[in-house]
């Protein structure tokens, strides 16, 4: 397949406010390619191994490669080593999959199509993320994953979600819940982390991107030493409440 255009316009008077990113109301990808091979279809079930995808929607969201071993059919897509880089991120999922009642779920994808990844070593970038929560735009946090996630765009858990900064000085594994995606206003967090490890200085960069106003230097406190803990959150993405208990060979800092 190549140069292919696909359209999907939701025409419903129930729609998701759009703020930006991806427009799930109204889905126009282009510059399809696809090289595929090993196609059949048996017992109501296609398969096949697609080696190359690539293209581009309307919003920007361009992924350069996308490669796996797929079957569809009887209200579910599984996708096996599906690899996927995009202009910023590099995703490796051994299993993805797509859970649905009929064709007719796709045209209310974000909260009729259950999805469900597990997340090999890869590396993801909050400016990938931001098509999909546009609030995020302008967050260039970056770092390795790993774990698994679990339900609708609009509501899904994710599991010993494993985060280790490139800018060094911040790890952590999450669990937790996010719901109201892509509707930023409503947008919430409700999350856990355990093996917190951080330094001052790469928790202010990881701050820093959070933050539109300005850049967050803690550099400056307890230069070089390593804190230990564990942290909650809850809330919508622009009204976060967090507690968290860290420790170091200095004392215990709530």
């Amino acid at each position: 397949v190549d140069n292919m255009g696909f359209v999907l316009v939701n025409r419903s008077t129930n729609k998701t406010p759009y703020h930006g990113g991806i427009n799930w109301n109204d889905l126009d990808i282009k510059d399809i390619h696809l090289t595929a091979k090993h196609l059949r279809f048996k017992d109501g079930i296609m398969y096949g191994k697609a080696e190359k995808l690539s293209f581009m929607e309307k919003s920007g969201f361009t992924v350069n490669e996308m490669s796996g071993e797929t079957r569809v059919g009887r209200g579910k897509t599984v996708i096996e080593n599906l690899k996927i880089k995009d202009t910023w991120s590099d995703l490796n999922l051994p299993v993805f999959s797509m859970s649905y009642a009929n064709v007719d779920s796709f045209k209310e994808f974000i909260s009729q199509v259950q999805l469900h990844g597990q997340i090999a070593p890869s590396v993801l970038d909050f400016r990938t993320i931001a098509y999909f929560a546009s609030q995020l735009k302008g967050n260039s946090l970056k770092a390795d994953i790993s774990g698994s996630m679990t339900g609708y765009i609009d509501d899904f858990t994710v599991s010993d979600i494993y985060i280790d900064s490139h800018d060094g000085g911040f790890t952590t594994k999450v669990n937790g819940r996010i719901t109201g995606i892509p509707d930023i206003y409503r947008m919430r967090i409700d999350a856990q982390t355990k093996e917190l490890r951080l330094t001052a200085e790469g928790l202010g960069k990881f701050i820093s991107e959070w933050s539109r106003d300005k850049e967050i230097d803690l550099s400056d406190i307890g230069r070089g030493t390593i804190f230990k803990g564990k942290a909650y959150a809850n809330g919508l993405l622009n009204n976060l409440h967090a507690k968290a208990t860290l420790t170091s060979d200095a004392g215990e800092i709530r």
